[in-house]
């Protein structure tokens, strides 16, 4: 069990390093907002069209696309980072780009939410991992988007970036866990 606390943990925190910087620029913390958006950078392309944002106005606050379909949008251009995540729409909302791409949001949310279903199909301790054509099977949907998005044949969607990524975070925590139950205690010892 401690492993795959340790796992949440592990989760919950990687998703409070992803929504910091939302929070500390919503907030005005513009250079901490800058350096925190600039650690996601090796991880992410961030292009604002590929993610999602917390939109604010008027004491109301949504997720949505950073770039909606059919919306004027202005970037700020404070700094080199800020074009990437404070967005103004023609209506007045201004919204602030999470860390990473709606694509890799929706993976990291996948492992929480993957993390919460495990112990209710298995013993949170559990080491066993399900057979690898499960996890092939979760990756086609991801690929075939990502895949044919790179070769130019379509353009994605964030609804579409949003499922195949939530699948993709799911089924990976059904393995991650296991690994972590496995590897855990050789690392670290065994559990008392």
């Amino acid at each position: 069990m401690r492993y795959y606390l340790l796992y949440m943990s592990a989760v919950f925190i990687w998703l409070l390093f992803l929504i910091a910087p939302t929070y500390f620029a919503i907030a005005g913390q513009r250079n901490v907002a800058d350096a925190l958006y600039a650690s996601h950078v090796p991880f992410c392309h961030q292009m604002p069209e590929r993610s999602l944002c917390i939109f604010s106005k008027g004491g109301s606050y949504w997720v949505g696309d950073c770039v909606p379909k059919n919306a004027e949008v202005q970037y700020s251009g404070l700094n080199q980072y800020s074009n990437r995540y404070h967005v103004i729409l023609s209506n007045g909302a201004i919204g602030y780009e999470f860390g990473e791409d709606a694509r890799n949001t929706a993976i990291y949310f996948g492992l929480l939410f993957g993390g919460l279903l495990f112990p209710l199909t298995r013993n949170a301790s559990s080491d066993k991992l399900p057979r690898l054509r499960w996890l092939l099977l979760a990756l086609i949907p991801i690929a075939l988007d990502g895949t044919t998005q790179l070769a130019g044949l379509r353009e994605s969607t964030n609804i579409l970036r949003i499922l195949t990524g939530g699948i993709t975070g799911i089924a990976l925590s059904f393995y991650l866990i296991p690994l972590f139950n496995d590897l855990g205690p050789k690392l670290f010892g065994k559990e008392k």
